[in-house]
C-alpha cells in the first residue's frame, strides 16, 4: 500500500465537471488502447511480458509508486478540461510515434528478408552484377545489334543436361548456340 499523491486542481463548476466527466470515459479508452499497443509493441520486439517493460528505465510499478506530477508540463491552475487536451494531444503524439516507428520497423524487416533472399537464394533473384564477375565475363563473346542479342540464361547445374538438349527447340528465332556455358556457384 502506498500513498498516491495528487495535486490540488481547478476544478470550476458542477456542470464543467459533468461535462468532463463524460469526456472522461472516452479519453481513458483511448490512453488504455494506445498504452495497450505499447505495451503488446514492447512484449513483441523484446519477447518479455509486459511485468517487464519499464517507464523511463524505471519499472511500471515502482514508476506509478514514485509519480510526481509534471507542473511544468501539466500546470495544477489550468482548467481540468486543459488538461484533459493536454494529455490527450501528449498520448496522440506518442501513439502516431509508435505507427511511424512500427512501419519503419515493419519496412526494415523486408529490406532485411529481401537481403537475406537474395544472398542465400538462387541465381533466379539473384543480382546478376553480383554473381558475374569481370573475369568470367571475358570469355564470353556478347552481341548487341538489331538483329543479335545475346541472353544469359540462370539454369540449376541438375537441369544443364536437359537445357542443352532441348534449348534449339525453345523458338526459332535462337541462333549461335554453341554450348557456351558459364559455369558459377553461388551460395
Amino acid at each position: 500500500m502506498f500513498k498516491f499523491e495528487v495535486p490540488s486542481l481547478m476544478v470550476g463548476t458542477l456542470d464543467n465537471l459533468m461535462t468532463l466527466s463524460d469526456e472522461l470515459g472516452k479519453t481513458d479508452a483511448i490512453i488504455e488502447s494506445v498504452v495497450r499497443k505499447i505495451e503488446k509493441t514492447g512484449t513483441e520486439l523484446s519477447g518479455k511480458k509486459g511485468s517487464d517493460l519499464t517507464v523511463g528505465g524505471v519499472p511500471a510499478p515502482r514508476y506509478i509508486q514514485q509519480f510526481a506530477w509534471d507542473y511544468a508540463k501539466y500546470p495544477n491552475r489550468r482548467p481540468l478540461k486543459e488538461l484533459v487536451a493536454l494529455i490527450s494531444g501528449g498520448v496522440s503524439a506518442i501513439d502516431e510515434e509508435l505507427k511511424q516507428l512500427s512501419q519503419s520497423f515493419a519496412d526494415k524487416q523486408v529490406a532485411l528478408s529481401e537481403a537475406k533472399r537474395k544472398k542465400g537464394g538462387n541465381l533466379l533473384v539473384a543480382d546478376l552484377n553480383d554473381v558475374v564477375t569481370e573475369q568470367a565475363m571475358r570469355s564470353v563473346e556478347v552481341h548487341d545489334s538489331e538483329y543479335l542479342k545475346t541472353l544469359f540464361v540462370a539454369v540449376p547445374k541438375v537441369d544443364m543436361e536437359k537445357f542443352e538438349s532441348t534449348i534449339q527447340s525453345l523458338g526459332s528465332n535462337l541462333v549461335g548456340y554453341g554450348g557456351a556455358c558459364l559455369i558459377l556457384s553461388f551460395p
